[in-house]
């Protein structure tokens, strides 16, 4: 990234949108820590976000992948992902694929803020986002 100085981000939670402008079903690529994310909402209303691209043949999520109730669809062959990162569902198959699963972000969304947590080892939270409560829409 030109102007960054340092050749890593540092470990913590990091806001990636605003609540407000994340409508359920709405899908987004947006691009922090030199990669792609795919945030999305699912029908009921729980912010998701997953890194970009489909297990099962390499399609990007975020172009062209759609939310289909809870789940996020894959644009190329149609299989779809839970909020959990588990295979729903395979179309025009009566299976899944027990072993199949996308990469999810540590996400939290708190005081109307979107936070994934980063860490360049990849170690889970070491601490929970406190919120701001200042900020309150």
């Amino acid at each position: 990234m030109e102007g960054w100085p340092y050749t890593t981000f540092p470990t913590g939670w990091f806001q990636i949108e605003w609540s407000k402008e994340l409508a359920p079903g709405q899908v987004k690529t947006l691009r922090y820590f030199d990669q792609d994310i795919v945030l999305y909402r699912t029908a009921s209303g729980t912010a998701v976000a997953v890194k970009p691209y489909c297990p099962h043949l390499g399609a990007h999520l975020g172009y062209g992948g759609c939310v289909m109730g809870e789940n996020l669809r894959c644009p190329w062959h149609g299989w779809q992902w839970d909020p959990e990162g588990r295979n729903a569902e395979i179309a025009f198959v009566d299976m899944t694929h027990p072993k199949a699963r996308l990469t999810g972000w540590e996400l939290r969304e708190v005081d109307g803020l979107i936070v994934v947590w980063y860490d360049v080892l990849g170690r889970s939270p070491q601490w929970e986002f406190p919120g701001v409560p200042e900020y309150w829409e």
